[in-house]
């Protein structure tokens, strides 16, 4: 095998990874993560929305990752890491909860 050919190779392998990257939505309405269980894999893309009038946050409960303040209709996407597994919270509304499942 030619050294362009390997490149070919790991390519191919590239293409297929993110084909397999699927994208996911949680809406925050009425003070709740909809859905609040998520089960997602490493690489997916998680958009959390705002549909409420006060601000919330998607934050980890360790602080290891965090959407920022999220204003009514704001988004924010972020890419899942195996450290986001577990369960996440509201930093203006503690008693707001959500999980992150990974496959």
């Amino acid at each position: 095998m030619t050294a362009g050919g390997g490149a070919l190779a790991g390519l191919s392998h590239l293409a297929k990874a993110a084909d397999s990257i699927q994208n996911h939505s949680i809406e925050i309405h009425n003070l709740v993560f909809v859905p609040e269980v998520i089960t997602v894999c490493p690489g997916d893309k998680i958009r959390w929305i705002n549909r409420d009038i006060s601000p919330h946050t998607a934050t980890a409960l360790d602080g290891c990752w965090d959407t920022q303040e999220l204003t009514l209709n704001q988004h924010r996407t972020l890419i899942v890491t195996e450290d986001m597994a577990g369960e996440y919270y509201c930093l203006f509304h503690p008693h707001m909860r959500g999980e992150i499942r990974l496959k």
